[in-house]
């Protein structure tokens, strides 16, 4: 039997490194000699792939080398007699033959010890007292354990996608880490006042997860906690203080109830949870964060008592039909409510007096705003929304670019604000407004009403015009042009359907080209 080994000498003793080439044995025993030397050590991958069954460690091995039964697919008894108590890292990893082992001499299990192995049971003894990083991961026959070690630390992804695992029992535990129960089966979770610890993401991707009791001494959620527990459809804060960013995203939630005791809640906490559909924020945070119900595509209220902030894009793509903001609120960041398509109305607050940038960007139900709690509206604040009539009185101040733009409803815009320059683009692609009074504007920037349905532009003396400011107007036939400014090229390039075109007898100057899209139009000076 001794000749079967591969095997060195070290100080008058044996390492064995391996098997000879050609070995027919399978089950495979531990001798305690060779050439009368003691063996006394199994080294790094000396067994890896091979073709064994069985392996007999006996009592003379003090030492096991990482992996040294990594890869040993039929591998399926293994003893462990051996003065060694450690289990190295990876040393059967994707053993997936081995079903069970005997943990009742071991205190310590290496880094993947077992990962990928075919383990169905395992209970840990008293004497274990350290499991390695992701021990049991990714074993998907694995359906029972029991953890009684003095090791009181479930350690990262140690048993991350144990699809089988559907329970566990946490009264041992103090710290569940990162990743732990990753995608695994676990269908209820209940974590008692021992746990003093949760990392992030430890039960992540849980997708037959449905309940969760959370009483343990740790008052927050991590990121990611029940990131994709599609199947967990309620949750109780009464415990909880913070809400980590991702904790809920992608979750089954139906209704969130956040209580007076949560006091900080973190980015995308509740992002695409595609089944809630309300939200009660009573809660002592009082800043809705970044992305919070962002692609809550069943959302259709939340009450804003105590508010001060909404986060960017914090409702995004979310069904909320109706948003009445208390005057608690002071700021809404960058694309608050963006493509929220089933909103029909908004109240904007007194002490917030700007609406940001694509803050309801394709709101395509929303057909009216009061404007007059604003001073300042930001680029593409309403681009692409169902607003049918716009009435900008003194108290705006400041317009920017492309704010109206692509709104293909808009049919009336009513211009008395203290801001006198219409942006670059902001009512490009407004294909349904067919008249502007521009008697109250100074300046008309680029492509500010490009692509628009005018039908009739009249120019005064005051206004002055950036080129393209009235390109592919094809609706347009009618121009009055009362400035002595110079017309010059593009400023009507592509506006192919003009037919009248009046032209102050003071222009010094007109560009060859200024209305060559138009040649048959009929051109007068007055």
């Amino acid at each position: 039997m001794n000749s079967i080994f591969i095997y060195k000498k070290i100080d008058g003793e044996i390492i064995i490194t391996g098997l000879q080439e050609g070995v027919a044995e399978t089950a495979i025993v531990i001798p305690e000699t060779i050439e009368n030397i003691p063996v006394v050590e199994i080294g790094p991958k000396a067994f890896e792939f091979s073709t064994i069954t069985d392996i007999k460690i006996g009592k003379n091995i003090r030492k096991i080398e990482k992996e040294a039964f990594a890869h040993c697919r039929k591998l399926s008894s293994v003893i462990w007699n051996c003065k060694c108590n450690a289990i190295p890292d990876n040393c059967f990893y994707r053993c997936t033959e081995l079903k069970k082992f005997d943990f009742t001499a071991i205190k310590r299990v290496g880094q993947y010890a077992f990962g990928e192995s075919g383990l169905q049971e395992v209970y840990i003894p008293q004497n274990i007292e350290m499991i390695g990083i992701g021990a049991f991961n990714i074993c998907s026959k694995l359906h029972s354990v029991t953890w009684n070690g003095t090791c009181d630390v479930i350690p990262t992804s140690c048993f991350y996608l144990c699809s089988n695992l559907k329970s566990f029992n946490f009264s041992a535990i103090k710290k569940v880490g990162q990743y732990a129960f990753g995608e695994s089966g676990l269908q209820e979770v209940c974590l008692p006042k021992n746990i003093e610890i949760i990392e992030n993401e430890a039960f992540s991707g849980c997708s037959e997860l449905h309940s969760v009791t959370w009483n343990c001494k740790c008052n927050a959620i991590p990121a990611n906690c029940f990131y994709e527990c599609v199947n967990l459809k309620v949750f109780d804060f009464s415990t909880i203080k913070e809400v980590g960013q991702y904790a809920f995203y992608k979750s089954g939630l139906q209704e969130v109830r956040l209580p007076k005791n949560i006091e900080i809640i973190y980015e995308r906490a509740f992002g695409e949870c595609c089944e809630l559909q309300s939200v009660k924020w009573n809660c002592k945070c009082d800043a809705i964060p970044d992305y919070c119900f962002c692609n809550c595509t069943k959302l259709k209220q939340c009450e804003f008592l105590g508010i001060q902030k909404i986060g960017r894009y914090a409702f995004e793509r979310s069904c909320l039909q109706e948003v009445d903001l208390p005057e608690t609120i002071k700021e809404v960041s960058v694309g608050a409510f963006r493509k929220c398509g089933e909103l029909q109305s908004a109240t904007w607050p007194h002490k917030c007096d700007v609406i940001p940038a694509d803050c309801f960007a394709g709101c395509l139900k929303l057909t009216q705003f009061d404007f007059s709690n604003a001073k300042k509206i930001e680029q593409y604040a309403f681009g692409n929304s169902g607003l049918q009539e716009v009435r900008l009185q003194k108290n705006i101040e400041s317009i920017s670019n492309e704010a109206f733009c692509g709104c293909s409803k808009l049919h009336s815009v009513t211009w008395r604000c203290q801001c006198d320059v219409i942006p670059n683009a902001c009512f490009e692609r407004c294909s349904n407004l067919k008249q502007f009074d521009l008697s109250n504007v100074k300046k008309i920037e680029a492509y500010a009403f490009g692509r628009s349905g005018l039908t009739s532009v009249t120019l005064s003396k005051k206004n002055e015009v950036d080129q393209n400011c009235f390109a592919y107007c094809n609706d347009l036939e009618k121009i009055e042009w009362l400035s002595d400014r110079n017309i010059e090229k593009n400023i009507f390039a592509e506006c192919k359907n003009i037919k009248e075109i009046f032209i102050s007898d003071s222009v010094m100057d007109i560009a060859v080209d200024a209305f060559a899209s138009s040649p048959n139009a009929e051109i007068s000076f007055v």
